[in-house]
């Protein structure tokens, strides 16, 4: 509610008295009604009596009267006022203008589809550039497809091990070794890692050494080493030990000291070198006897340990005939332990270690 007074004056400007009365203001938002303040009803009232000084011809009325301002002047004059300053907040969402979404589809255009079919990049390489399906390998076409391969003889598979070679580093240098060369106290290392192609045989000069393919096919050109790290040529070698016993290079004795069978050397082969016992420069050493003179004394023990289990179990058999024979049941006890202290003994001896495992000597 705003109060306003009203004052009364006559023709001849006097007072003749004053009305006070009261102007309920019009409903309005919670916005409006914090931005309207006394100021905004003052410019209404101050409207409505520019507006009522006009329609009245007598300034000296308009100077001593004070103008009761109307209700709906002011009213309308103070939401002009507001509809000119303010404009009521919108709801939803902004409007775009045409040229940026525009502008900003042409952005936000997917890429075009990949078509299913792929182009193979050209090999520019003419070996393959010229050539049709039927001059393609049969081996080249398999290994591509992921086929089987075929059974591949023993003999293949030596080549494929002959030809291959190590990688060596190009600031290495391979080992070298002179012509006449013999004396080779670690031969695997020699002839699997060096592979030397210049060294012949110092007794023949005529036979290269090198590593074998098979000494399942014993010849004159095979290259062997003795026990003390000699090598030479198969041909030569076992010449000299069937007339003199030693070697030809240092005159050690490569005999067997309880048979006197000669020691005999070891071919230097691709399937043997790995097996091949210690030379003595390695810690090697040629043992009593030959290896087949080890092979029947090892046979001899194991028909003696065998006649021992069978009179072992001979006894005990008898022993459960007669459970109150205690001589019986003695002498049983006493064949058990000598039986199984020789098959122990036996188990543990050196001959049954180089019969069941790889020679530790010559």
């Amino acid at each position: 509610m705003t109060s306003f007074t009203k004052t009364l004056m006559t023709e001849n400007g006097s007072i003749k008295g004053k009305i006070k009365y009261l102007v309920e203001d019009p409903p309005m938002s919670r916005q409006q009604s914090g931005s309207c303040s006394s100021r905004d009803i003052e410019r209404g009232a101050g409207d409505h009596r520019v507006s009522s000084r006009s329609r009245n011809s007598s300034p000296a009325s308009d100077f001593h009267r004070t103008d009761r301002p109307s209700r709906s002047s002011n009213t309308s004059s103070r939401y002009a006022v507001d509809a000119r300053t303010e404009s009521p907040p919108r709801r939803g969402r902004p409007q775009i203008s045409s040229g940026a979404l525009s502008e900003y589809m042409a952005h936000a255009q997917a890429p075009p589809r990949m078509s299913r079919s792929r182009q193979r990049p050209v090999d520019p390489s003419p070996s393959r550039a010229g050539r049709t399906p039927a001059e393609v390998p049969v081996s080249e076409s398999q290994s591509s497809r992921g086929q089987g391969t075929s059974s591949t003889s023993m003999e293949s598979i030596l080549d494929i091990l002959e030809n291959m070679q190590m990688d060596e580093s190009e600031d290495e240098d391979p080992m070298q070794y002179a012509d006449n060369e013999s004396f080779f106290p670690e031969p695997k290392v020699t002839f699997m890692m060096d592979k030397p192609d210049n060294v012949i045989c110092s007794i023949c000069m005529t036979i290269p050494l090198r590593l074998g393919r098979s000494s399942g096919r014993p010849s004159e050109n095979d290259t062997v080493v003795l026990a003390c790290g000699h090598v030479s040529c198969a041909g030569c070698m076992e010449l000299w030990l069937d007339a003199n016993g030693s070697c030809p290079f240092c005159r050690v004795s490569h005999e067997y000291k309880a048979c006197g069978h000669p020691v005999k050397p070891r071919v230097i082969a691709k399937d043997t070198i790995m097996s091949l016992p210690k030379t003595i420069p390695e810690g090697g050493k040629i043992g009593s006897c030959c290896p087949d003179c080890r092979a029947d004394d090892s046979a001899r023990k194991l028909r003696r340990h065998e006649q021992a289990i069978r009179k072992w179990r001979r006894v005990v058999a008898q022993a459960n005939t007669s459970i109150e024979d205690s001589a019986l049941l003695a002498r049983a006890q006493e064949a058990l332990g000598h039986a199984k202290r020789a098959f122990e003994d036996f188990q543990a001896s050196e001959d049954y270690q180089n019969t069941v495992r790889a020679r530790t000597h010559w």
